[in-house]
């Protein structure tokens, strides 16, 4: 499935749900996570830090979605 992803061009492989630090994205951006399956290293293009970026300070969130968003954090 990642061999065929790969294959095209105008696709952007992200990862989401639940990152939040350095060490716990870095084995999807380098590619070390599928090494656990026996498979080589397959790495993302990017990930998504939705609640982390929707709590933030600097973020226009509207105040009545900031506690929704840190429960699933």
């Amino acid at each position: 499935m990642y061999s065929t992803v790969r294959r095209y061009p105008n696709i952007i492989l992200v990862a989401g749900s639940g990152f939040g630090g350095a060490d716990d994205t870095e084995p999807y951006l380098t590619g070390e996570w599928a090494l656990k399956f026996a498979h080589p290293p397959m790495p993302f293009d990017g990930v998504l830090f939705g609640s982390r970026v929707m709590t933030a300070l600097e973020a226009r969130t509207s105040l009545a979605v900031v506690p929704f968003a840190m429960k699933l954090m």
